[in-house]
C-alpha cells in the first residue's frame, strides 16, 4: 500500500462502521479481503475494517496532514460494491 487512513463512516444499522480508505501502489489491484485478514492478524475484529476503499490519493493540508474529515464526508453509500466476505465491502470513491 502506498497510502492508508482509517475512518468512521456512518452506518444505519451500526451507527458507524470503520474503513479503510487505501491508495495502492501504481499499477497494484489489492483485494479488500487479504487487506482485513491481514489487519485482523494484529488488531481485534471489534478494530478490523468493515470496509475498504480505494482512493488515487488522500486529501492533505498544506503541511502533509490527511484531512480525514474530508475523506469521512466524501464517502458516498450508493458506491458501496458487496465483496465477497458477508462483513467486507468495496468502494470505488472519488474525491
Amino acid at each position: 500500500m502506498h497510502n492508508v487512513a482509517v475512518v468512521g463512516a456512518e452506518d444505519p444499522q451500526w451507527g458507524q462502521v470503520i474503513v479503510a480508505v487505501v491508495v495502492p501502489e501504481p499499477g497494484t489491484t489489492p483485494d479488500p479481503n487479504e487487506l482485513r485478514e491481514h489487519v485482523r492478524k494484529s488488531l481485534r475484529g471489534s478494530r478490523t475494517p468493515d470496509r475498504v476503499v480505494f482512493r488515487d490519493e488522500l486529501p492533505t493540508n498544506a503541511t502533509g496532514k490527511i484531512l480525514r474529515h474530508e475523506i469521512a464526508q466524501g464517502l458516498d453509500p450508493a458506491a458501496v460494491e458487496p465483496s465477497t466476505h458477508p462483513s467486507t465491502v468495496c468502494i470505488r470513491a472519488n474525491l
